[in-house]
């Protein structure tokens, strides 16, 4: 998957229980990355619905899941040991779209206020 994931705020801290260090072995390496790819596939679609339906772009929604999917990617192995996994990697995904959609209201907030000045400058120019 590429690019890394443009989170504005920290990602959030795994729950206690989901915290101790996973005893990694070779073996159970190829286990994660197979459990990791099978998640993705499976969780991804419904992911990027929820996004795109957030965002209002299909292609928002679809990049939004992948960068949620790949900030999951390091922390795999430990969100593996949590009692529910798809919790985590959900909070991961809602803290992307929150993110996403905080910039583009700001994109529009912006651009409304720039139109607002801009018809006050043809107001004024009109009046004078």
């Amino acid at each position: 998957m590429p690019d890394s994931p443009s989170l504005n705020s920290r990602q959030p801290a795994l729950p206690p229980a989901c915290r101790r260090r996973p005893e990694v072995t070779r073996c159970s390496r190829d286990l994660a990355s197979v459990a990791y790819e099978a998640f993705c596939a499976t969780h991804r679609p419904v992911y990027s619905r929820y996004a795109a339906a957030r965002l209002g772009s299909d292609r928002l929604g679809e990049e939004a899941a992948r960068a949620a999917l790949r900030a999951l990617a390091p922390m795999w192995a430990s969100t593996l040991t949590c009692p529910a996994p798809a919790a985590v990697s959900w909070l991961l995904l809602t803290g992307v779209v929150n993110a996403r959609d905080r910039a583009e209201r700001d994109k529009l907030a912006i651009a409304y206020q720039a139109a607002l000045r801009l018809a006050g400058i043809l107001i004024w120019i009109r009046g004078s």
